[in-house]
C-alpha cells in the first residue's frame, strides 16, 4: 500500500482524497508500530545471551530438546541427549556455553554449536537448579537428593553442601531461584530446609569449599526465590524480605514479584496495588498506579535503569520510563508472559510468553521497538516548562521555565543550565553561540522596574550584562534588547552598544517588542495602547503608521495587516508605502497570520479554529477547521507545510490543500528552523524532540521496520520497489 500511495501521490494531487491523507495514515501506524519482529519457535522461550561477536541468540526447550535461535528466528542449532523434559536451562555470564537439567536426572554442558561437553554425574534424582558463577568457570547445582555441589567445567566435584533439600520438591518453579552466586563469585546463597524440620524455610549463605557463612532466621512462610543486589549487599528473598548481608532481616514487602536497579541502589517491587521503587533501607521513592495485574516474576530493567518493562497474566507487556512516569502498552501476546529482556544495547525489548499452551504453533517470540521516531527524551524539569527555543541553525534546544534556562544538544545531552528570574525565556543571537536572557528587579527607592539583559555563552558562562530588556519574540535578531531613555527608545545590539534610536515614547503605555524587516532597513512595533504599528528607519525617525498589526513578507516588498482586537477581521495586503493591494474577507477576528515561504500565500487562524489560506494570484481561498480551541499557524521551514498549534495542546501538519499529514500532542510545539525536528512539552514538563517526515522519510521508516522479514524474503522485496535502495 505504501509503494502504491508513493506511485499516488508522485504523480497526482492529495487534495481531492477522501478523508483525510493517507500521509497521516502512514505516520499515525509507523509512530504506533511497536513490534519490532516477531518469529515462531520450537518450545517456550527459556534465556537470552549475547556471544562474543555481540549478536544476540535465543534460547527454548520442549519436552527433551532445547533449541538455539538468532533474532530473526533462524534456528541455529538443536542440542539433543535429554531423554525426558528439560527442567532448568543457565547462560554462562560470557555468552559461551549452556547447562541443562532434565527429568531423566541429567545434567549437560554444552557449547552454543551443540556439542555435548561434560556430563555431570553424581546426584541421586532430579536436579532442581543450575546455575554458573560469574567469572563462567564454575557451577552449581541443587538436586532432590539433599545436596548442592560445586563443579569445575571437567565435570569434577569441588565441594557440597549435604543435608538440605531444596523446598517444594518437585513443584518448584523452573524459573524460580533457590540456589545463586553473589556478584563476586566468592559465596553461594541457597533457599533451603533440613531433612528433619521441612517446614522450617531459611536462607543460607556458604564459601565455595561448603562451609556455611550465615543462616537467616526462620521465614514465617515458603519462600520461592533469592537473588543479590549488584553489589551483593542485598538480598530478596520471596520478592518480599529484604536481607543485609549478615542475612538480617531490613523489612518486609508485600509483593509477589521485584529486582533490584542494574546499579544495585534501588529494589522495585509488584504487587496487585501496583509498582513501586525503593530503597535499600525499604523507603518508597516512587510508584505507578496500575489497573492490571503484574504476572509473577516478570519484571525487567533496562541496562542503564531508566526503563522498566512489566509482564502480564494477560499477554500485555508494559514499559514504564521512570524518568518521564509515562506508561506504554506493548500488545500481541495472548497468555501470560513467561519471559522478558532487553536487548544488550537496550534498543529493544524481547518477549515469550506461554501462548504455545493454547496453541502449540503460536510459540511467538516478540521484539519491541522501543524507539519508534523519538530522537532524545530530556531529563524531566524541576519547575514547569513554560518554552522550547531552538537555535538559529537547528543545532541547540533550549527550555525554559520559572527559575532557569536548560540548554542541550540535539543529542539530549545539557549543556548548561543558566538561572533567571523570570519565565519570559531566552532569545539565541543570530550566530547561534550566545544566548541573552533578562534579569528583572524592582527599585525600592521608586518603586520602577529595572530591565537587565545578561548575555552567556553555550557553557552558561556570563560574557555580558547592561540594562534593557530582551527581545525575546524577535529571535534571530541583530538587536537583543530595548531600554527606555529619556522620551526614546534606545535598541541594543549583542554587544550592548547602542543600534538605534526611536523617537516618540515620551508617555507612551504601549511599548512592546521592536522587529527588524527582512530587508533590515526598517524597525517596527505593534502599540497595544493604539492598536496601530509604527515604523522607524534605521536613523530613528519616526514614519507613517498602520491601523493593526503588520506581518512581512520574506523576499518582496509587501506586507498584510490585521486587527485581532476590532470587529474587523479583514486582513489586507499592502506595500511599503500603506497602500492597499488586496482584501480578503475573513468570518471571525483573526488571531494570527503568516506568509508562506515562497510569499505565495497568506494564511490566517481565527477565534473559530479555523484556517484559511489565500492564493495572494488567484485569490483563491482554502479554509478547513485546525483547532478544537485556539491556536496560532505557521508555515514549517524549508516546506510547504502548514503547522497549526492549538493551545489546547496538539499540533498539526497540513498540505496547502488542507489535508492533514501528521499530528503530534504537547502543550507547546516548536519547529527547527531547518524544519527536519519537532520539540513537544507535555504536562509533565517532559521535552521531547521528534523527526519531521515528509512521505519518502515515512517510507523509508516503513522499509527499515520490514528490514528483517524482506531479509528473510528476498521474493518480497523484488516486488517492493520502494524498499530495495533503503538503507
Amino acid at each position: 500500500a505504501g509503494q502504491e500511495l508513493k506511485t499516488f501521490v508522485d504523480n497526482r494531487s492529495l487534495e481531492n482524497y477522501p478523508t483525510g491523507t493517507p500521509v497521516l495514515a502512514l505516520q499515525t501506524i509507523l509512530d504506533n508500530i511497536q513490534e519490532k519482529h516477531s518469529f515462531s519457535t520450537t518450545g517456550k522461550l527459556q534465556q537470552i545471551l549475547t556471544n562474543e561477536q555481540g549478536e544476540v541468540r535465543l534460547v527454548s526447550t520442549e519436552n527433551e530438546n532445547m533449541y538455539l535461535w538468532d533474532t530473526e528466528g533462524n534456528l541455529l542449532t538443536k542440542f539433543k541427549n535429554h531423554q525426558d523434559i528439560i527442567f532448568k536451562v543457565a547462560v554462562s555470564p560470557d555468552g559461551d556455553y549452556l547447562l541443562s537439567s532434565g527429568r531423566d536426572e541429567k545434567v549437560y554442558l554444552w557449547d552454543l554449536q551443540g556439542n555435548l561437553l561434560t556430563e555431570f554425574k553424581g546426584h541421586e534424582g532430579l536436579v532442581y537448579h543450575v546455575t554458573f558463577n560469574p567469572k563462567s568457570d564454575i557451577i552449581a547445582t541443587m538436586a532432590k537428593d539433599g545436596t548442592a555441589r560445586l563443579w569445575n567445567f571437567q565435570g569434577e566435584e569441588l565441594s557440597r553442601v549435604q543435608g538440605y533439600l531444596p523446598v517444594d520438591g518437585e513443584h518448584i518453579s523452573r524459573h524460580s531461584n533457590h540456589l545463586v552466586f553473589n556478584p563476586a563469585g566468592d559465596s553461594l546463597a541457597t533457599i533451603s530446609n533440613t531433612e528433619s524440620d521441612k517446614n522450617t524455610i531459611k536462607v543460607h549463605l556458604w564459601d565455595l569449599q561448603g562451609n556455611e557463612l550465615l543462616q537467616s532466621q526462620r521465614f514465617e512462610r515458603r519462600i520461592s526465590d533469592i537473588s543479590f543486589s549488584a553489589s551483593g549487599e542485598y538480598l530478596i528473598a520471596d520478592h518480599s524480605y529484604l536481607l543485609d548481608l549478615q542475612v538480617n532481616q531490613i523489612t518486609v514487602f508485600e509483593g509477589y514479584t521485584s529486582v533490584f536497579s542494574p546499579q544495585g541502589h534501588q529494589l522495585v517491587i509488584a504487587n496487585d496495588q501496583g509498582v513501586s521503587i525503593h530503597d535499600l533501607q525499604g523507603n518508597e521513592l516512587d510508584n505507578l498506579e496500575l489497573n492490571f495485574i503484574p504476572y509473577r516474576g516478570k519484571l525487567a530493567f533496562s541496562h542503564n535503569g531508566d526503563r522498566l518493562a512489566i509482564g502480564t497474566a494477560d499477554g500485555t507487556v508494559y514499559l514504564w520510563d521512570i524518568i518521564s512516569d509515562t506508561l506504554t502498552s506493548f500488545k500481541g501476546h495472548s497468555e501470560e508472559i513467561s519471559q522478558i529482556f532487553f536487548s544488550p544495547e537496550g534498543n529493544y525489548l524481547i518477549t515469550g510468553s506461554n501462548d504455545w499452551m493454547q496453541d502449540s504453533n503460536n510459540n511467538m517470540i516478540r521484539l519491541w521497538n522501543l524507539q519508534g521516531n523519538e530522537l532524545i527524551h530530556l531529563d524531566k524539569h524541576p519547575n514547569q516548562v513554560q518554552g522550547v527555543l531552538f537555535s538559529p541553525q537547528s543545532k541547540y534546544l533550549a527550555t525554559f521555565g520559572i527559575g532557569n534556562v536548560n540548554l542541550w544538544d540535539l543529542q539530549g545531552n545539557r549543556l548548561a543550565q543558566i538561572p533567571i528570574n523570570n519565565d519570559q525565556g531566552v532569545m539565541f543571537s543570530p550566530e547561534g553561540d550566545r544566548l541573552a536572557t533578562l534579569n528583572i528587579k524592582r527599585r525600592k527607592e521608586d518603586n520602577s522596574i529595572q530591565y537587565t539583559t545578561h548575555l552567556w555563552d553555550l557553557r552558561g558562562n556570563e560574557l555580558d550584562s547592561f540594562e534593557g530588556r530582551v527581545n525575546f519574540t524577535h529571535q534571530d535578531s541583530p538587536i537583543v534588547s530595548s531600554h527606555k531613555k529619556d522620551d526614546k527608545l534606545q535598541m541594543l545590539d549583542w554587544s550592548g552598544k547602542e543600534f538605534a534610536l526611536l523617537e516618540g515614547f515620551d508617555e507612551n503605555p504601549g511599548f512592546g517588542t521592536v522587529f527588524i524587516s527582512p530587508h533590515g532597513d526598517l524597525l517596527y512595533m505593534y502599540d497595544n495602547a493604539e492598536e496601530k504599528t509604527r515604523f522607524w528607519d534605521l536613523e530613528g525617525n519616526e514614519l507613517d503608521s498602520i491601523s493593526g498589526e503588520v506581518i512581512f513578507s520574506s523576499e518582496d516588498n509587501r506586507l498584510a495587516s490585521y486587527n485581532s482586537k476590532s470587529q474587523d477581521s479583514n486582513i489586507r495586503l499592502l506595500n511599503l508605502q500603506g497602500k492597499e493591494l488586496m482584501e480578503f474577507e475573513n468570518e471571525q477576528n483573526i488571531m494570527h497570520a503568516t506568509f508562506g515561504p515562497d510569499n505565495n500565500y497568506l494564511v490566517v487562524s481565527d477565534r473559530n479554529g479555523t484556517l484559511s489560506l489565500w492564493d495572494l494570484h488567484t485569490k483563491k481561498r482554502t479554509a478547513f477547521k485546525a483547532f478544537r480551541g485556539l491556536g496560532l499557524v505557521d508555515f514549517v521551514p524549508e516546506s510547504n507545510w502548514l503547522a497549526s498549534i492549538g493551545f489546547e495542546g496538539t499540533a498539526r501538519l497540513w498540505t496547502i490543500e488542507g489535508q492533514q499529514i501528521a499530528e503530534y500532542e504537547g502543550n507547546l510545539v516548536r519547529f527547527s528552523p531547518d524544519g527536519k525536528y519537532i520539540a513537544t512539552v507535555d504536562d509533565k514538563n517532559n521535552v521531547k524532540l521528534w523527526e519531521s517526515e515528509d512521505l519518502d522519510g515515512l517510507l523509508a521508516k516503513g522499509c527499515d521496520w520490514l528490514d528483517d522479514y524482506l531479509t528473510q524474503n528476498p521474493e518480497v522485496l523484488e516486488r517492493l520497489e520502494v524498499c530495495q535502495d533503503n538503507g
